[in-house]
């Protein structure tokens, strides 16, 4: 299932990202990589998606949230 479909307040665990090596490459600098947890903190219907990694929050764009997969 994709992060995008996670509501807010639920923590899951990633399984794979389907991007391009420099995109996985950056996500990994911060901690967003197979096999981490995440919290989703704010999953409106449009815009931001907010995520906490770590204790760190980011904002991912919603095609982003799209392409990560997670299992809960």
């Amino acid at each position: 299932m994709s992060l995008a479909k996670i509501a807010s307040g639920q923590k899951v665990r990633i399984v794979s990202m389907n991007a391009g090596r420099q995109l996985t490459e950056k996500l990994a600098s911060i901690g967003i990589f197979p096999g981490s947890q995440v919290e989703v903190v704010q999953n409106h219907l449009h815009g931001a998606f907010l995520i906490d990694c770590r204790g760190s929050r980011f904002a991912i764009g919603r095609g982003l949230a799209h392409i990560i997969r997670v299992d809960d």
